[in-house]
């Protein structure tokens, strides 16, 4: 579902939807960055700390998931960070892709509780910044 989000984030108007989106989370999405070449708000909202990349492993291909637990944040290829940039991943802490959501929930309502944490911290110190304003014009 997550490439599907991000062709639909590309073929409607992006500026009504995507400000509304406070934080991502990827569970083995089958996205690419490479699609965002013209679309940089977009490509830099994807690779931010808003956003996060969950994996499941491939015994095949993936060194070290045994010990990895989800969460754990995964070494990236030049080939991942092509596809998928720079954004955050970590591992599932499975090797069954239907298990992904279910085994990393953890580290994903972690991931969304963090974003508005820190989105709360942002305004509250916006809004402090504005009565300091405020209080100098009355001045």
């Amino acid at each position: 579902a997550g490439g599907q989000l991000v062709r639909y984030l590309l073929d409607k108007n992006q500026s009504a939807l995507l400000p509304r989106i406070r934080s991502i989370t990827f569970t083995d999405s089958t996205h690419s960055v490479q699609w965002l070449k013209k679309h940089p708000h977009l490509a830099s909202f994807i690779q931010s700390s808003k956003a996060l990349y969950v994996r499941s492993a491939n015994p095949m291909r993936d060194d070290g998931w045994e010990t990895a637990a989800p969460g754990d944040e995964c070494d990236k290829d030049h080939f991942w960070s092509h596809r998928f940039g720079q954004i955050k991943t970590v591992w599932a802490g499975t090797t069954d892709h239907s298990l992904t959501n279910w085994a990393a929930r953890a580290p994903i309502w972690e991931h969304f509780d963090k974003s508005a944490t820190d989105e709360i911290a942002e305004n509250s110190g916006n809004e402090a910044e504005n009565e300091s304003d405020t209080d100098k014009v009355q001045k």
